[in-house]
């Protein structure tokens, strides 16, 4: 399933959509909430959450998987000289969303892919000033494969 991820991660920063998050800041990580100390915002990281199969047929099964993206953006404050510069994390949320959405990502095995659940993990105090909001999104993949 890492293949999965690398697509994921690839369609993400090759896409023009996103042009204002680096590459560098898309990350495939391990671990639920994890910020690298070398990023910068806005941030997006992968992670593989669940893999549910269920057999169809004789030599056929279906398998759900459900990856977590994570959006980090800096809190946007009213009087921010740059504010109209900056990508609020709702507007990366739906940016997101509509590059994933229904997006097989060359793999003929996957028969849709959809969000499950968008809702808003927990805001980060780095110092006095950065306050980091984070919203998560859960797609599920559907893909139709045969036993090997």
């Amino acid at each position: 399933m890492r293949n999965l991820l690398l697509s994921i991660q690839q369609e993400l920063q090759n896409n023009s959509t996103l042009n204002y998050i680096s590459d560098d800041n898309i990350y495939i990580v391990d671990i639920a909430d994890y910020i690298p100390k070398t990023s910068k915002f806005p941030l997006v990281t992968i992670r593989m959450k669940d893999i549910r199969n269920d057999q169809k047929l004789l030599k056929k099964y279906n398998s759900l998987i459900d990856i977590e993206i994570s959006i980090f953006q800096r809190a946007l404050k009213v009087g921010d000289a740059t504010i109209n510069s900056k990508k609020g994390i709702l507007k990366i949320e739906q940016d997101v969303i509509d590059i994933l959405i229904d997006n097989h990502l060359e793999d003929s095995d996957i028969i849709n892919a959809f969000p499950t659940e968008q809702n808003s993990g927990r805001n980060i105090q780095l110092n006095e000033k950065d306050i980091i909001v984070n919203r998560k999104i859960i797609f599920k993949y559907n893909k139709f494969l045969r036993w090997i």
